[in-house]
């Protein structure tokens, strides 16, 4: 605190300086006179944007020392561009890059409350949430650390240099700055203008009460023509002066505006033909951007965050052709599925008992059968392929693979595919999801008590902040389950029974209906670590990988945990039979772990390159009742018409249409584009006929339906986030 007051002492000095240096620029020739004013400023800008980066870093980044010099340069000529960009538009006065440093510090000072209160970055997505955040904020502590005041310490040393920033002296009538008889000037112009002669006092009026310009003849008139004549000369003089220096401010002030616009758009133009990532060859950790922002500095972090926000437009897009694709796809359900006798009769169970909704996205959860059984016979986890009474199960077309979680979760809970938003995007730590449809606000508003479990940190992808936007009325995360009676952990962490345990107890607790969001975390990938008890792994099913030890390693241990997962699953659903309730369920894996692409190539080489991609973009689903649902035929057998391949972004949809519950102008949508398009994801699109194809293939016979789709789906979710 001492330092900062010295600090803030000394700074105020500094400004006493600006007469002096303003007064011997000024005195020099104009050419000499702009140069020095703009090396002057430029100094003091570069200064100041130093000075600023070092805040806004400093307050929160105990890293900073560490940070790269790409880094630090980045920042540093952002901040300058941004100050350069306001000194313009200030008419080259230093209060507008002064706000620029104000507002570093704030950022930096911000930045450093919110990592001690939820250990997170600010995202672009907290910016479009502002209204939400001041809401919660009143709830905590707020005391300025150390950092923060070494923080306000540099932003007065920045201040204190912008305070020398002024424009030049311009040049007046004549050219010169000033005329060398103006205070003479402006003596003998205020007589004129009072009708006062100096030398005779009030005698110079000829009437007391009428003042007026003394007329006189002879010998008297000579000398009064001496003195006014000087005086109307300097008067007009002094007028013209000003207002040439009227025309130069003008002149000044139109170059500066044009100046600022100039920047502004430079400064666009770099951002738009350019990445951030590869200006600074540089990844993002999307899992926990924190630890990018600690790495790389606070600017290039955000920056290329802000980046990843764009959605492509669809071609010639408007809001109403979107409205009328959206009406269009809709009625193609409303006049086939939706006018069906079985889906009359399960709205009409759904509305006499609402039953309780349980999604569960089971983490790293795949059928590897699929890869030709390993070559060794392996058939996939037992029960899990062997379940029965299932209303609708099959392939899950998802768009990450070994990773990414939160993308397959955000295109189950809203309905939107990646496929039509762009790839290296995540959804959870971009956009604000207050004003977008989810299905926890859709069952809140059919009367359910809505809840998101994982058991891991919650801000892992933002999940705190999105399930809170998305309706959740509860998120249970690791510290949930920390004292649950016999909870216990299996590889990453909790096991999948432990989270189902809990979801009993719930559902043992409430009688209403509930919608259960569990997202495991179980599976998770570090597969090399041995941990699997004996009794879960397959014997033999990888043996045609030993060519490659560390891989049969990793799928060795992986199939022992799916083993257990489908273990966990199957008493599950045993429970759940025996409630004297009714609960729909649906699971489904979120991707393949990340070796399976070494599987892939190692079993299918040499493969189309769109086949060879979309099999490490599936996982599995299945969709279950402990009741039957009135309207379908449930027989114990799982035939060709309930084996669909779906994509996680219409699962929500088809499982509310199955059970009966009321669907959006959006589901509805959806479920008539399936008709023809059976899946989309990042990878591409399924058609009707069984057959891939590229997002951007415009000649199949399935192009004008995903058209449509595409213009649906920014009109629902790119518009509510822009």
């Amino acid at each position: 605190m001492v330092g900062l007051a010295w600090t803030t002492g000394i700074c105020g000095l500094v400004p006493l300086l600006r007469g002096p240096i303003a007064r011997l620029i000024d005195a020099a020739k104009v050419s000499m006179r702009l140069l020095s004013c703009a090396l002057r400023d430029a100094a003091c800008i570069l200064a100041a944007a130093t000075l600023s980066f070092r805040a806004l870093e400093v307050a929160w980044n105990s890293n900073v020392d560490l940070l790269p010099w790409s880094s630090v340069a980045f920042s540093v000529t952002f901040i300058a561009a941004f100050m350069v960009v306001a000194y313009f538009a200030f008419l080259r006065r230093g209060a507008g890059p002064a706000l620029v440093a104000v507002v570093c510090t704030g950022v930096g000072v911000a930045q450093s409350f919110i990592c001690t209160f939820k250990g997170a970055a600010i995202l672009p997505s907290d910016l479009l949430a502002l209204g939400t955040a001041a809401a919660v904020s009143a709830g905590y502590d707020y005391v300025l650390t150390p950092p923060m005041l070494d923080a306000l310490g540099l932003l007065c040393v920045a201040l204190a240099a912008l305070s020398l920033v002024r424009p030049p002296m311009l040049p007046m009538g004549g050219g010169t700055t000033r005329h060398p008889e103006r205070s003479t000037a402006g003596a003998e112009s205020k007589n004129l203008e009072t009708n006062v002669d100096p030398s005779q006092g009030d005698s110079s009026t000829t009437d007391a009460s009428h003042p007026s310009l003394r007329m006189t003849t002879g010998a008297h008139a000579a000398p009064e023509a001496s003195t006014a004549g000087p005086a109307l000369n300097a008067v007009a003089t002094s007028a013209i002066a000003l207002a040439s220096r009227r025309r130069w401010n003008l002149v000044a002030a139109a170059v500066s505006i044009v100046l600022a616009v100039a920047c502004g758009n430079g400064i666009q133009g770099w951002f738009t033909n350019n990445q951030v990532t590869d200006a600074l060859e540089t990844g993002f950790d999307n899992w926990q951007p924190i630890n990018t922002y600690v790495a790389r500095g606070w600017i290039p972090s955000f920056s290329i965050m802000v980046q990843n926000l764009a959605i492509p437009e669809p071609n010639d897009y408007t809001t109403e052709s979107a409205q009328a694709a959206e009406e269009e796809l809709a009625a193609r359900y409303d006049t086939t599925r939706g006018a069906s006798a079985e889906r009359a009769a399960a709205t009409a169970q759904f509305d006499a008992e609402k039953p309780t909704v349980i999604a569960i996205m089971n983490e790293t959860f795949a059928d590897l059968s699929i890869f030709n059984g390993l070559n060794t016979g392996y058939t996939g986890p037992t029960y899990y392929n062997n379940l029965t009474g299932a209303l609708q199960r099959g392939p899950l077309a998802v768009s990450v693979l070994g990773g990414g979680t939160c993308n397959t979760e955000f295109e189950f809970l809203t309905g939107n595919s990646l496929g039509f938003i762009g790839g290296n995007k995540y959804p959870y730590t971009l956009y604000d999801f207050s004003n977008v449809a989810s299905l926890p606000r859709q069952f809140k508003k059919l009367g359910y008590t809505t809840t998101a479990m994982h058991p891991q940190n919650p801000e892992n992808w933002n999940r705190s902040t999105v399930y809170q936007a998305m309706g959740f009325d509860k998120f249970l995360s690791n510290a949930d389950f920390s004292g649950q009676e016999g909870a216990w952990g299996l590889h990453a962490g909790l096991s999948d029974a432990s989270t189902y345990d809990h979801i009993i107890q719930m559902l043992n607790e409430n009688a209403e209906p509930q919608f259960i969001f569990d997202v495991t975390i179980q599976n998770h990938g570090g597969y090399d670590a041995i941990d699997i008890p004996e009794d879960h792994l397959v014997p033999d099913a990888t043996d045609a990988l030993a060519e490659d030890a560390a891989l049969q390693t990793r799928a060795t241990e992986y199939l022992g945990l799916i083993n257990a997962s489908a273990q966990a699953l199957e008493s599950f659903l045993t429970r759940l039979t025996q409630l004297d309730r009714k609960v729909a369920v649906v699971f489904f894996g979120d991707h393949q772990p990340g070796f399976s692409g070494a599987i892939n190539d190692m079993i299918f080489p040499g493969e189309d390159e769109l086949a060879h991609n979309t099999r490490l973009y599936e996982t599995t689903y299945f969709m279950w009742t402990n009741y039957e649902v009135t309207g379908t035929d449930i027989d114990g057998v799982v035939d060709a018409t309930t084996w669909t391949t779906a994509g996680s972004s219409t699962l929500a949809a088809q499982l509310l249409d199955h059970i009966g519950a009321p669907l959006t102008l959006y589901q509805r949508a959806q479920l008539g584009a399936t008709q023809e398009v059976t899946a989309v994801s990042l990878n591409g699109y399924l058609g009707a006929d069984g057959t891939w194809y590229k997002l951007d293939n415009t000649e199949s016979l399935y192009a004008a339906t995903v058209d449509k789709w595409r213009r649906t789906q920014y009109l629902e979710f790119a518009e509510r986030v822009s």
